[in-house]
C-alpha cells in the first residue's frame, strides 16, 4: 500500500474513533505510529495527519504539547483558534493575541477570534471577551 493512501486511510479511521468521543488516547497513538510509519517523506502531504495528532493531543489537556504541535499550522483556522485556546489557558495571552493580529484576515481571524472570546466569556472576563468577539465579527462583515 502506498503512503498517501495509508494517510488517508489513518485519517478516515481517526475519524471513526472521533465520533465514537472519548477515545482521544486511541487517536493520539493511531496518529502517531501513522506519522511513524511514513517518516520523513516530504513528497508525501501529512498535514491532515499531523493536525489531528494535535487535536487529540489538545482533547486530552496536554496543552504545552498541543502548542508545539499547533504552531506549524496557523494557516488552518482550527488549529489557530485551538492554539490560541491553549495559549490563553497556559496564561500566555499576550502571544494569542499577536497570534491572532497576524491572522487578521478573514475566515481564519474569525473563527480563532470566536474561539478566544468565547473562553473569555467562560472565564467571566465579559469585556474583554464581549471586544474580542465583536472585533471578529466586524471584520468578518468588513471584508
Amino acid at each position: 500500500m502506498d503512503k498517501e493512501r495509508y494517510t488517508a486511510i489513518v485519517i478516515h479511521m481517526a475519524r471513526q474513533l472521533w465520533s465514537m468521543s472519548e477515545a482521544f488516547e486511541a487517536i493520539e497513538e493511531l496518529t502517531a505510529e501513522a506519522l511513524e510509519v511514513i517518516g520523513t517523506h516530504p513528497e508525501i502531504d501529512t498535514r491532515g495527519l499531523r493536525i489531528t495528532h494535535a487535536h487529540s493531543v489538545f482533547m486530552q489537556g496536554r496543552l504545552e504539547e498541543a502548542i508545539d504541535l499547533y504552531e506549524p499550522f496557523k494557516d488552518d483556522k482550527y488549529a489557530l483558534a485551538n492554539l490560541c485556546v491553549c495559549l490563553v489557558k497556559t496564561k500566555q495571552n499576550e502571544r494569542a493575541e499577536a497570534l491572532l493580529s497576524e491572522a487578521q484576515a478573514g475566515d481564519t481571524f474569525t473563527i480563532a477570534s470566536l474561539a478566544v472570546a468565547m473562553l473569555y466569556l467562560s472565564r467571566g472576563q465579559v469585556e474583554f471577551g464581549v471586544t474580542l468577539a465583536l472585533r471578529a465579527v466586524i471584520e468578518e462583515t468588513c471584508t
